[in-house]
């Protein structure tokens, strides 16, 4: 189980360059589903849409970065229907969706994206 708030700001590395591409700025959840569905690595300006970091493309996440197979690993989040519908679910400041300190405390299992609290126990959002 890994710390949500130990991988904000860790570089992300493509394993077949070792270039650094972007910086995970925030968790995305799926309150619904109970899970991390990926990272934030790039906001959104006026005219792009933000880029994210599906949790399924990352080979590993390590002490000092986390790893994608390659660059385009990461891409623009209307590519990828469920985490662009979370974003703007979270862009209508709904408080509900908004993300708290108490979220970036949670442990996540890097393989299925699942949310546990510190007690390991399933986490109710």
């Amino acid at each position: 189980m890994l710390k949500v708030k130990d991988i904000i700001g860790k570089p992300v590395v493509a394993s077949d360059s070792g270039e650094r591409i972007e910086t995970v700025i925030a968790p995305i959840f799926d309150r619904a589903e109970n899970c991390l569905l990926g990272f934030l690595v790039d906001q959104a300006g006026w005219f792009s849409n933000p880029k994210v970091l599906p949790l399924y493309l990352v080979q590993t996440i390590e002490a000092d970065a986390v790893i994608i197979p390659w660059k385009e690993s990461i891409a623009p989040a209307s590519d990828y229907a469920t985490i662009h519908d979370v974003l703007e679910q979270n862009n209508s400041l709904n408080s509900d969706q908004m993300l708290t300190n108490e979220d970036l405390d949670l442990y996540f299992d890097e393989n299925t994206g699942d949310i546990e609290n510190s007690e390991a126990t399933a986490l109710h959002l």
